[in-house]
């Protein structure tokens, strides 16, 4: 058995540097975390948590094994520790990269522990299927070394076969397993994973470490990721490590393009089959069977909950039917149509496909051939927006290279020779090297296209390269630097010129190394606009002077994404005051793009360009991930609405105008820098504030007329009640003295007094449930202590906080102090009781006793604390302490669906209901 680290050992292998102030404090905190023998840590992309990782196996004093999603990733555990723990000495008699060679500390990916636990070879193992976003086509799948390389960055080349993992585990004494971002993995690997762990002996720690847990997961894969790694103990956030200096000021761009001739061909060959189906659909009386022939209109009572379990799939089948102006039943239009019609038709057929049993066998397998016939269900899925083919050829769309052209001429225009750019992308597209120095236009994005683009616009006034697994170019201008500096690492390589200042790289004696010295040369400016492949420069790989970055790359998930965009977030030690740029491509629709009689038309559901581009859609999620300074606020914010120069019109001059704006607001890098200080609180004559990073739910205020005359009617009948109560005892004080009765004043006092409490308590009541700050922060309190009840919220000092500062409708929510996922199911409670009434087990419902309105006040129940009536039963307490007298009512049952029915029918007029949305601010608290 491997021994434990001596105490000469822990001096010689010790820190040689000093810890950042996040990071001391993580590990300050790291002894208290362990005494559930788990300790799990969310750092963001540059604050050092390989640094973090390496120092608490060091404190822990045990053997570890150290798991990594890739060889890259694995390798940089070794080369940290070399570079911070050794003084660069040789560290191979502590550190191992080899399953089959277990050290002191063992670094090996999760694709190796996979292989080992099932006696695979690493490379036979690999599953090509690995995307959060879906698949490639198998036509853009290019052959080459940057899809190899993507595959050879996952296999160390080992064969497992007749190899005892736990065994070698066991007899090495590993007691200590790092997990380095161990979510989002492969299926098999999570399995395998899992597998592992269970059969290990009880005593062995977790160290879990991640820069993008996944906190959009459902309760079941969050369930499953924190029963491997532990609850969440610590976080550094993006605006803390910027704070602190140690990330530079940056900013996220977008900048929108309509799609190339090509995509566009592609687009109304489409809308002909969707015309063609639609006129087949009139012509044959279909749709007016589908409204006369399903079981739903005729027998609401039996075949509603199955509408209500598919809702928005019903609700595009409703829609599909009013755009064909058939019969709808009014209660059905008021139950399902009063909150939200704005669900594309192709749920409608989703839904028909789905439910066979509420339609007629011939009708439905007419429907369902016509669907097949027309191309318009792929997986089990009807596709009549856009089908998989043209989805793909507008997220590629060629007219990106129009985008990234103009972004570059604005950069390079503004940095001049400072300028360090990195332009991801998918694929390389060699196909088109011939069309370099000439005006042949392209039909695909790629490497060559976006290169030779570039290349026209620029010529050679910039230095342009392409690194990629399988194509290099280089400018003329520096190649005698680059190949001084390859020849003094060994490094031989021939070159072809391509065209006028730039020559093709080829027959290198060592391309691995011919990464590292590209990358030298880029940082040295020898090249200032570097093209690469994502699989090449996204993950792993390095480079802290990039200060614009254009994301032209679309495959991939949005882990992915966030490390690309950590590449250029990152200090220079070089340049002190370095700023970065991270640039968006979104394609949208033109106006009027589609002509079939389902997406034109005054009745057409489609939406604006923006809500119809997979895209912006794509986006939207992603940037829930993104932290950065609000547009026009002095604060830092994630998501998209942070953007809020994105205002209608939204047609080809109203984005035309947004990109100008993007272009001029990126120009000013001092501006954005000012950004970063004023909300950071650091132009406040040095005073230090107390900063966290808050999930925040802003929910808009509701304006009903109803509200407001019921407010007026009480605020007249309390004014009206105390002047009777002033005259009343007056006049009994009057009586009193002239009858000398003293029973009679007392009688009177009491019963003025009496008129009096009653009226302040409707008051005290009316203001409560009509006030939304009063009544949110009720609720909220309420929220609160009900989870802290039920053991989900375990922090100390924690407690809810609630602004409306005028100027807007809208009240914002946050929880003060806890865990990043305590401030999470928090927030996702609040939006729940925000949300409209749709089919919650529980209600919360105050029944007026007047006739007013019956169900005014009604709230659905938060779906963690519905999982138990106990909980339910709290909450429903904590609202009747704080005179908010609602009634349970549990809508799984005959009554309580009658009064769910009646409820989503008023649910526009509830005072409960109200949009919400959920930001993370960076403020003080």
């Amino acid at each position: 058995m491997m021994k434990k680290l001596s105490g000469n050992d822990k001096k010689r292998y010790s820190f040689k540097g000093t810890f950042r102030n996040y990071q001391a404090r993580v590990l300050a905190d790291a002894e208290i975390h362990l005494a559930d023998n788990r300790v799990h840590i969310v750092a963001a992309p540059g604050s050092g948590k390989t640094i973090l990782g390496l120092e608490l196996i060091f404190r822990i004093g045990e053997p570890a094994l150290v798991l990594s999603p890739t060889l890259s990733i694995r390798n940089q555990w070794k080369q940290r520790f070399t570079e911070s723990f050794t003084d660069n000495q040789n560290a191979d008699d502590i550190v191992s990269t080899s399953l089959k060679d277990i050290k002191f500390i063992t670094s090996i990916t999760y694709q190796t522990l996979h292989s080992a636990l099932n006696k695979l070879s690493s490379c036979r193992a690999i599953n090509s299927k690995d995307s959060e976003e879906g698949d490639t086509d198998s036509e853009n799948n290019e052959s080459g070394q940057d899809v190899l390389n993507q595959w050879d960055d996952l296999c160390d080349n080992e064969d497992y076969n007749n190899f005892e993992i736990l065994k070698a585990i066991k007899k090495a004494g590993v007691k200590t397993i790092c997990l380095d971002e161990a979510h989002h993995l492969r299926l098999e690997w999570q399995k395998s994973l899992e597998n592992f762990l269970s059969k290990l002996d009880k005593d062995y720690k977790i160290i879990a470490l991640t820069a993008t847990p996944p906190y959009d997961a459902n309760k079941y894969e969050w369930d499953k990721y924190i029963s491997v790694c532990g609850e969440i103990d610590d976080e550094i956030f993006v605006p803390e490590l910027v704070k602190e200096k140690n990330l530079c000021y940056h900013q996220d761009y977008i900048y929108f393009n309509y799609p190339g001739q090509h995509e566009l061909n592609a687009i109304y060959e489409f809308d002909a089959r969707i015309d063609r189906f639609v006129d087949e659909l009139f012509n044959e009386g279909l749709l007016y069977r589908l409204a006369n022939e399903n079981l739903v209109f005729k027998d609401p009572d039996k075949y509603l909950d199955i509408c209500f379990d598919d809702e928005e799939d019903f609700i595009g089948f409703l829609n599909l039917l009013d755009y064909s102006s058939e019969y709808i039943p009014a209660d059905i239009i008021s139950i399902f149509l009063s909150q939200n019609n704005r669900i594309p038709v192709d749920a409608g057929f989703q839904f028909i496909l789905n439910h066979k049993e509420l339609f007629n066998e011939d009708l439905y397998d007419t429907i369902i051939k016509k669907l097949k016939e027309a191309k318009l269900i792929e997986r089990n899925k009807v596709r009549i927006i856009f089908d998989k083919k043209i989805n793909n050829l507008m997220i590629q769309s060629v007219g990106k290279l129009q985008s990234i052209k103009e972004i570059c001429n604005a950069e390079f225009n503004a940095m001049g020779n400072n300028l360090r750019m990195l332009i991801l992308g998918d694929y390389i597209r060699k196909n088109y090297l011939n069309d370099i120095g000439t005006e042949n236009s392209f039909t695909q994005i790629g490497i060559v296209p976006i290169f030779e683009t570039v290349r026209r616009s620029l010529g050679t006034s910039a230095k342009i390269g392409v690194l990629t697994g399988s194509l290099i170019i280089l400018p003329e201008i520096t190649l005698n630097e680059i190949r001084s500096i390859a020849e003094k690492n060994g490094v031989s390589f021939k070159c072809t010129q391509i065209i006028e200042g730039y020559v093709i790289i080829d027959n290198v004696n060592k391309s691995s190394a011919m990464v590292s010295i590209i990358t030298g040369a880029f940082q040295m400016g020898l090249i200032e606009i570097l093209i690469g492949t994502k699989s090449l420069l996204g993950e792993g790989w390095d480079s802290p002077n990039i200060n614009s970055l254009i994301l032209a790359s679309f495959v991939g998930s949005y882990v992915l994404s966030n490390q690309m965009r950590g590449r250029a977030i990152r200090i220079d030690p070089i340049y002190k005051d370095k700023s970065a740029n991270i640039w968006h491509l979104v394609t949208v629709n033109p106006p009027h793009l589609f002509k079939n009689k389902l997406m034109s038309g005054e009745k057409s559901w489609f939406g604006d360009p923006l809500s119809g581009s997979n895209d912006f859609i794509t986006l939207k999620r992603r940037f829930k991930t993104f932290v950065g300074p609000h547009y026009s606020k002095n604060s830092i914010e994630n998501g998209i609405e942070r953007i809020d120069i994105i205002t209608p019109p939204f047609d080809k001059e109203g984005f035309n105008r947004i990109n100008n704006i993007m272009l001029q607001l990126a120009a000013d890098r001092e501006g954005m820098a000012q950004k970063w200080k004023k909300a950071l609180g650091e132009e406040t004559n040095n005073k230090k504030a107390n900063y966290e990073m808050q999930k925040q739910v802003r929910i808009k205020k509701k304006k009903i007329p109803e509200i407001r005359f019921i407010n007026h009617l009480n605020s007249i009948f309390v004014t009206a009640s105390l002047l009777i109560y002033y005259y009343v005892l007056r006049s009994i004080v009057f009586r009193s003295i002239f009858t000398g009765n003293p029973m009679f004043l007392l009688s009177g006092f009491v019963a003025a007094n009496v008129q009096l409490a009653f009226s302040i308590k409707s008051k005290v009541f009316f203001a409560r449930i009509t006030s939304p700050k009063r009544r949110l922060k009720i609720q909220s309190e309420a929220i609160l202590k009900t989870f802290i009840y039920m053991g989900v919220i375990k922090s100390e000092d924690v407690k809810v906080k609630v602004e409306s500062n005028g100027i807007d409708d809208f009240i914002t929510i946050s929880l003060v102090g806890g865990t990043a996922h305590e401030k999470e199911i928090f927030a996702a409670a609040l939006k729940e009781m925000a949300a409209p009434i749709q089919r919650q087990k529980y209600l919360l419902i105050h029944k007026s006793k007047k006739k007013i309105k019956k169900y005014l006040l009604a709230t659905p129940c938060p779906e963690l604390i519905a999982r138990r009536r106990e909980y339910v039963d709290f909450l429903q307490k904590e609202f009747k302490r704080k005179m908010l007298p609602y009634d349970v009512i549990h809508t799984r049952n005959a009554e309580g669906r009658e009064i769910l029915l009646k409820v989503r029918k008023l649910s526009l007029k509830s005072i409960d209901t109200a949009l919400s949305e959920c930001i993370e601010r960076f403020v003080s608290k």
